[in-house]
């Protein structure tokens, strides 16, 4: 274990979110973590939690398995899930919005003769 290293003890189930928290804070805060994993089976299972969680708060892992143990560190922040629209995306959602809005009244309007 290095002298950044913290190590969870396994989670159990009233305990879960909280070592979660622990778990995704020392990760957040440049540390390594360490969760001890018995088989492959539950190696696999912890990484993929890891890795769903990380992918959650914008932030990538790197993971490995040393002697009993997976080990997670930070590598960066994830790219963001989805871009915020830029303005002439906007202006284009506009022009939509507005070729319906006038379709649908001329539909209205049609209906009524």
């Amino acid at each position: 274990m290095s002298d950044q290293a913290m190590p969870v003890g396994a989670a159990t189930e009233d305990d879960d979110a909280t070592a979660w928290k622990e778990i995704m804070a020392g990760l957040r805060a440049g540390q390594t973590v360490e969760l001890p994993v018995g088989d492959d089976q539950e190696f696999k299972r912890r990484q993929r939690q890891l890795e769903r969680r990380a992918e959650r708060q914008g932030i990538q892992v790197q993971i490995t398995r040393e002697r009993g143990l997976l080990r997670a560190a930070m590598t960066g922040q994830a790219a963001p899930a989805a871009a915020e629209p830029t303005d002439e995306g906007k202006k284009d959602r506009a022009s939509r919005e507005e070729r319906r809005a006038q379709r649908r009244a001329e539909r209205a309007a049609g209906v009524g003769e």
